[in-house]
């Protein structure tokens, strides 16, 4: 049983997802504020079988599967893919030299690998953090793959920066998890950034001057690493939580 199934067409707004033992949302041209849980081994969360798809602030989480899966070229903005479950079920899974892009994603406390390409992948990583995956934080990099001010902390397999073009492109790993409040347990998370040194506050565009990388070109469009950008006033972060109902 699919979710939301299409052939290159079609839009899914603020749609919620849940069981389904094929993929929960795949081949439309554009999801955006969705999420897809509970879904069966052997299938996908999000799926892009045709080029073109685009995902836009969505959610993956407690999936038996991997949480975003392309066989084909798509295009990932602000997504998180957050405990799913299973030795493969890597936060985001990529078919050998499909070029797809994402930006400000977070790869969180998955089965799998953080990020898992095919070994001769084109695509490219902007602004996008891995924690806490069972695997290695990205997994499978060519020399054609190319990740731009990423980060990671803490995946059980290593980081795994290489043989893709990481020292030139100033990835780096963060000494504690940039986040308010998360946790491999539970969906309850907040993915505001915390302003721990050498954590959240890295992660922050506001603090690239005074901080360690002071060259980095994280702050391309002035955004922060990852899903969520913090405000400088009056508050000191904008939180997106992913709660498990």
């Amino acid at each position: 049983m699919k979710g939301i199934a299409g052939a290159s067409y079609g839009f899914a707004i603020n749609c919620l997802v849940e069981n389904c033992t094929s993929y929960g949302i795949s081949n439309i041209a554009e999801a955006i504020n969705c999420s897809v849980t509970g879904g069966s081994a052997g299938t996908y969360g999000f799926y892009v079988g045709t080029a073109g798809m685009k995902f836009v602030n969505c959610v993956a989480y407690r999936n038996n599967c991997p949480g975003f899966y392309s066989a084909d070229k798509g295009t990932y903005y602000k997504c998180i893919s957050l405990n799913n479950i299973g030795a493969t079920s890597h936060g985001f899974g990529v078919i050998s030299s499909n070029g797809s892009l994402w930006i400000g994603c977070v790869s969180y406390g998955n089965g799998g690998d953080g990020w898992n390409f095919g070994g001769s992948d084109t695509s490219v990583l902007i602004g996008c953090h891995a924690e806490g995956n069972t695997g290695k934080g990205y997994n499978g990099l060519a020399s054609y793959t190319v990740l731009l001010s990423c980060t990671a902390f803490t995946n059980s397999g290593g980081t795994d920066n290489t043989p893709g073009p990481s020292s030139a492109n100033n990835n780096f790993a963060l000494g504690g998890s940039p986040f308010v409040a998360v946790s491999s347990t539970t969906a309850n998370c907040n993915f505001g950034l915390n302003n721990t040194a050498g954590a959240g506050a890295v992660l922050r565009a506001n603090s690239v001057a005074s901080n360690t990388w002071a060259a980095l070109p994280l702050t391309i469009g002035y955004t922060d690493i990852g899903a969520a950008q913090h405000q400088d006033s009056p508050s000191t972060t904008t939180n997106i939580f992913v709660i498990d109902d």
